[in-house]
Formats: structure tokens, sequence, C-alpha cells
């Protein structure tokens, strides 16, 4: 089956102003084995990682400040995030004060395949990874928005949408 692709609109969602959820799996990718579990079922969200994350690298606009991964001053959008940043014991991470700003951070096009891909898929809940190398709509669209990390070019193909990011591609198949 051949779907149409124009009727779905495509928005790119600049680093800065991911949803804290999509900034820790970029995050985590950013820093394999580094982070080890982010639980936002709770208020503070919080992120647990092995490393203390003045030494770990994040997204462009999010950094390590007040013993939170945040985007506060970076948001363009006037809405910001916070997720506390937690070591293997629970525990704040001591020198929480210390902050990391325009430091160690990545731009979205800088981002590993993999990245881009478990981003992509934590921006929009109806699409899953199918392959190491394409995603899939879980449901028909109507005139749904799919959200995309910033910096790509996209192509509508005949049965899917392809994003380039320099070098890197992540196709979007229905």
């Amino acid at each position: 089956m051949t779907m149409d692709f124009s009727a779905i609109k495509i928005s790119e969602v600049a680093t800065c102003n991911l949803p804290a959820s999509a900034a820790i799996v970029a995050l985590a990718c950013l820093n394999p084995s580094k982070v080890l579990k982010s639980d936002f079922s709770q208020y503070p969200a919080t992120v647990t990682t092995k490393e203390h994350p003045s030494r770990m690298l994040f997204p462009q606009g999010w950094y390590f400040a007040k013993g939170a991964v945040r985007n506060k001053h970076n948001s363009t959008t006037g809405l910001y995030d916070e997720v506390t940043a937690l070591d293997e014991n629970g525990s704040m991470w001591e020198g929480a004060e210390i902050a990391v700003e325009n430091q160690r951070q990545c731009e979205a096009k800088d981002f590993s395949q993999e990245a881009l891909m478990r981003t992509i898929c934590a921006l929009n809940p109806t699409i899953k990874a199918m392959s190491p190398l394409a995603l899939r709509l879980n449901r028909k669209l109507g005139n749904d928005t799919i959200l995309i990390v910033e910096g790509g070019y996209i192509e509508r193909m005949n049965d899917c949408i392809h994003l380039m990011y320099g070098t890197k591609s992540v196709d979007i198949f229905y």
C-alpha cells in the first residue's frame, strides 16, 4: 500500500526545546553506558548516572546545574524542564552547584543515527523502531504532525519520509 505523505506535517524541534524525556534519551545515547535509568513517573523526574553529569556530553541547549539536567536559560519557547540527577546510590551528585553550560554540547546534526532515531521515537509516541535504520508509524495519521530533531533534510518518497542528517539517514515508513 502506498500512502500520500503530503497530508502529514513535519515540524522540527530544536535540541534546546526538547521535552525532558526526549533530552534524556538523547543524553543516554550521547553517553553510552553512563546513563543507568530515568524515571518520569514521579515529580521531580530523575535520571541516574554512573558518571558525574559535569563530565557528560549533552544535547545542545541542555546542561547540568543545581543538581539537575536542564535547559532553563537556553529554551527559545519560554518553557524549560529540569531532571534531577542522581548517582548509583540514589543520592544527588556532590558538587551539584557546578554549572556546565555551553561546554560538552552536541548539535543534532552530530548525533549518532541511534541517537537521532531514539530521540524521534521519544518525540512521537506513534513511531517505533523497526530496524537499526528505520522507524515505523504505528497508526494511520490524519492531519497529525511528526516531530523531528532539527537540522535534517527531508525528502518525501512514495512509501516513507527520508530524513538526512549529514551522512546519516533515518527513514520513517507507514
